[in-house]
């Protein structure tokens, strides 16, 4: 039985370019401004938690608008997100109605402090 070789070319939907494009820049803002770590500190750390190997050059490959075969895998997010100090990538993945139930959320929790404050500095009188 002979295998059949195409010549087939898949075009990225708009979508997934966006999402790509936000994800590249995303890493790239938060590795620039994470405090008091380097590229080579990011890939050191984030080498130790995920047990692969990680360079420099593979963070900035995958911060590269122009090497979009190089892309971060999802399982190194939380990690990642914990070296830096920043959730902004885990927010980029959770998608626009998610993003808006996280903001929702945060928003009633901070008005149930507040209150919560209020109420006590009240009682405090």
């Amino acid at each position: 039985m002979a295998i059949r070789k195409t010549n087939l070319v898949f075009a990225p939907t708009l979508e997934f370019l966006e999402l790509d494009i936000a994800i590249r820049k995303t890493l790239s803002r938060i590795i620039t401004s994470c405090p008091r770590k380097s590229r080579a500190d990011i890939a050191e750390e984030l080498s130790s938690e995920t047990g692969t190997r990680i360079t420099v050059r593979m963070l900035n490959q995958f911060t590269s608008e122009s090497r979009r075969p190089y892309r971060f895998p999802a399982a190194w997010v939380i990690p990642f997100c914990r070296i830096t100090g920043s959730d902004a990538l885990q927010r980029i993945l959770l998608g626009p109605e998610l993003a808006e139930v996280l903001r929702f959320g945060e928003c009633a929790k901070a008005t149930i402090l507040r209150d919560q404050i209020r109420i006590g500095l009240e009682i405090g009188q």
